[in-house]
């Protein structure tokens, strides 16, 4: 007796009511206009809890992240829904992802990784986690193009600027094109111009990126006057 298998569906990942120390799926300030009638949003929760259950317990998992000594389990479909960059590398069958599943990651740690994979389960992220791991997280979000992460990486970049991130800010805001975060570096320097400009932060900035330091330096006079 044989069997067709049908393939595995792209399943579009619904969205709990955040608790107060994680940070939601939809991009900070986007509120959703949708309207659901209770048995619906009833029977949305099961397939969702069943969907996190299958992730925690690694049933019917196809694909293994190895990092560093560790491996992590998922599903081809679930990781294709939410990011384009896995969803063309499991299209291309001549991968070696595609071919055995198996997904070397060896620039980011396995706590990084394990963050984005709850982010795509739970559509969801602690706060805490994403404090600690922010810079790291939000280069994962642009290296798989997970658009709504590198939003919510780049509002809590915003709100935890302090002289020893400082720099590394303002590395992010050029590098990856953050017009948000350079604002709030302009702020910062604004905002502290008494203590920071004698800071060793901001010393070192000057040595390390001498024309950010003096663009920034123009653009905080700019508003200032």
């Amino acid at each position: 007796m044989s069997y067709n298998l049908l393939p595995c569906k792209m399943i579009p990942i619904p969205l709990r009511p955040s608790s107060s120390n994680t940070i939601p799926l939809k991009p900070i300030g986007i509120s959703s206009n949708t309207i659901s009638s209770t048995a619906s949003n009833s029977c949305t929760n099961a397939s969702h809890n069943t969907l996190i259950n299958m992730y925690k317990e690694e049933i019917l998992t196809d694909c293994v992240f190895k990092v560093g000594n560790e491996k992590l389990n998922a599903h081809r479909c679930v990781l294709a829904s939410n990011s384009l960059v896995f969803r063309r590398m499991f299209e291309q069958k001549d991968t070696l992802e595609a071919k055995n599943g198996e997904i070397n990651i060896v620039d980011s740690s396995p706590k990084c990784v394990r963050a984005l994979l709850d982010y795509f389960y739970n559509g969801e992220i602690n706060k805490e986690i994403l404090e600690k791991l922010v810079f790291e997280l939000f280069v994962v979000a642009h290296k798989y193009e997970v658009k709504s992460l590198m939003v919510i990486c780049e509002h809590m970049m915003v709100m935890k600027i302090d002289p020893k991130n400082f720099a590394t800010c303002v590395d992010y805001s050029q590098l990856y094109n953050l017009p948000l975060l350079e604002k709030a570096c302009i702020k910062y320097i604004a905002s502290n111009r008494k203590t920071f400009l004698d800071s060793n932060e901001w010393k070192n900035l000057k040595e390390l990126y001498k024309d950010r330091a003096f663009t920034l330096l123009e653009e905080t006079l700019k508003n200032e006057f």
